[in-house]
């Protein structure tokens, strides 16, 4: 893992500390409406995925697809999650330019 997933994964952890993310799909389901950007692990099946981007689709946000179900979950201090759901615009906006930009 670079420098860049690692800053933006701590910054993940930071943000579930503080109540601004939500992990596993069904608390993503609950608090659609409120997302402002869509992580989805790398492993999730096909199906699910394409669900997802659906509904990031309708409710108008990005979705980021970069890391493992794994990653993730050590990310959040839990175990494996498929669906993370950022629902602070600033930290979705910090997060997008911390991948582009590795001194984020």
């Amino acid at each position: 893992m670079n420098d860049m997933d690692d800053k933006a994964l701590k910054l993940i952890g930071i943000a579930k500390k503080g109540g601004l993310v939500v992990a596993g799909r069904s608390a993503a389901e609950r608090r659609i409406k409120r997302g402002k950007l869509l992580i989805l692990a790398t492993d999730l099946s096909r199906k699910t995925k394409e669900k997802w981007l659906r509904d990031a689709r309708f409710y108008g946000f990005d979705v980021i697809q970069k890391w493992s179900m794994a990653e993730l979950g050590d990310a959040l201090g839990r175990k494996p999650v498929g669906v993370v759901l950022i629902l602070d615009k600033g930290i979705a906006e910090k997060l997008k330019e911390t991948l582009k930009n590795p001194s984020g």
